[in-house]
């Protein structure tokens, strides 16, 4: 009997700490919601990461026509295929040897590490990697800084990656079939 007493007694213990817990985290996200105004501006902030989106693709164009600067490929390089998501790359560029370089860009405005591909980028990179050939991904850092300061990181293999991790991150909802 002394047992259940002991036991009851924990538990109401854990079940306040849980409270206290669960009300600070309350506390900070009503103090933290407080701080956002009222009606953000979602389609401006889309088209804000879209324009940085597209400088760092000029960017990368301009590092590829560089690179390439006084070889027979400089000419090749092809940035029309960013137009068209279908793709799964936004570059269609090459080695200095020739060897067809499909170059997909991600940008951001900071060092942030992080950054999204979606499952058409995924299939596109194991796809080329079947045929032997090149699927990079140009993670470009600091666009907005001066020229000098933005980084560009070369991920090679982003499917076999001992670097990076690729994780599912959205999923799709819809309704059975059999369910109409």
């Amino acid at each position: 009997m002394n047992t259940r007493i002991i036991e009851n007694t924990k538990l109401d213990l854990v079940t306040e700490e849980m409270n206290l817990e669960a009300s600070s985290i309350l506390y900070s996200y009503n103090e933290l919601r407080s701080k956002f105004p009222d009606n953000i501006d979602y389609l401006k902030l889309h088209e804000i990461q879209i324009q940085i989106g597209k400088l760092g693709e000029a960017f990368a164009y301009e590092y590829e026509l560089t690179k390439l600067y006084v070889t027979e490929y400089q000419a090749l390089v092809d940035n029309s295929k960013a137009a068209d998501p279908t793709n799964g790359y936004d570059i269609l560029s090459f080695d200095t040897d020739g060897t067809k370089l499909y170059i997909e860009v991600k940008t951001s405005i900071n060092d942030e590490s992080d950054f999204y591909i979606t499952q058409n980028e995924i299939d596109t990179a194991r796809d080329c990697l079947s045929r032997g050939e090149k699927y990079l991904i140009y993670r470009i850092t600091n666009i907005m800084d001066e020229r000098s300061r933005v980084k560009v990181n070369v991920i090679s293999d982003i499917i076999n990656s001992n670097i990076y991790v690729v994780e599912p991150y959205h999923y799709k909802v819809r309704i059975k079939e059999d369910s109409w």
